[in-house]
């Protein structure tokens, strides 16, 4: 068995209740898509997770080999420049009833995402797709005002409200010396030019209070501080020319930020 992750979010709606997915063979202009080309590598029995909407939404047990087929009608105008003949494989999907979002287990999932054909980015986000990021292009031209087409979905006063609301999350002394140990580290570190400075420090703290505060909870916890070590920090240290490494930039930061993290004593 292998498992396979398939980023759908404009196909889902379509794709997971006809229990298949569908792809061109080639890109519009003719050149190959290693993503088109790993479905005729699926195989019954393999395991696919269905993201869509930064969550993984459903799991599905392929039950065929890829096979030729025209685009489905339901897609609509999704895709309209694909050719209309491509790979479908049929998969017996099951919808799940909490989703899982991958954002929140990074520091599992992280180590395992491949430096080449990732489908995710380290912040556990997923990739638009290639017709998503053509609309997000569309959008932003022939002087379209994308602001007056906003709807509020709460009033100014609501959004202060919760800002002064998190900004009363309790934050334990041990939790800010944890945080500053962890900084401090950073600062120190031979693989790195630039440590975390101060605003970073505090942006720690308010990232944390308000996980806090999204989950009901009135203080913080060791792992509010911890969960978001990573996404504050990774992009306000630099690393040393001199460290070697064959890891992009991106994961280099990220080592170092994990051996700084699994170094530091986390208060109990």
């Amino acid at each position: 068995m292998r498992y396979w992750w398939v980023n759908q979010n404009q196909t889902y709606r379509h794709e997971v209740p006809g229990d298949y997915l569908w792809s061109p063979k080639r890109k519009a202009n003719g050149d190959r898509n290693p993503f088109y080309d790993f479905m005729r590598e699926v195989a019954p029995g393999d395991a696919v997770f269905s993201f869509a909407e930064t969550q993984i939404r459903a799991i599905g047990i392929v039950v065929s080999h890829a096979y030729e087929a025209p685009k489905p009608l339901e897609f609509g105008q999704t895709g309209a420049y694909w050719d209309n003949i491509g790979w479908r494989v049929d998969i017996r999907f099951v919808e799940l009833r909490l989703p899982i979002r991958p954002s929140e287990h990074m520091n599992v999932l992280a180590p395992l995402l491949p430096e080449r054909y990732s489908p995710l980015l380290r912040t556990g986000m997923g990739y638009p797709s290639r017709e998503s990021e053509r609309e997000i292009m569309q959008q932003h031209t022939g002087g379209r005002d994308a602001a007056s087409e906003v709807s509020a979905v709460m009033e100014a006063g609501d959004v202060e409200m919760m800002q002064r609301a998190v900004e009363l999350v309790r934050v334990d002394d041990s939790l800010r010396d944890y945080a500053i140990d962890i900084v401090e580290r950073t600062r120190h570190a031979e693989q790195l030019t630039l440590g975390v400075s101060p605003r970073g420090l505090l942006m720690l703290q308010r990232a944390a209070q308000a996980r806090a505060f999204l989950e009901g909870r009135e203080y913080c916890t060791p792992d509010d501080f911890k969960q978001l070590i990573l996404p504050v920090f990774a992009h306000r240290v630099v690393v040393n020319t001199r460290y070697a490494s064959t890891q992009k930039k991106a994961a280099q930061v990220e080592t170092i930020l994990r051996e700084i993290i699994e170094a530091t004593r986390v208060p109990l």
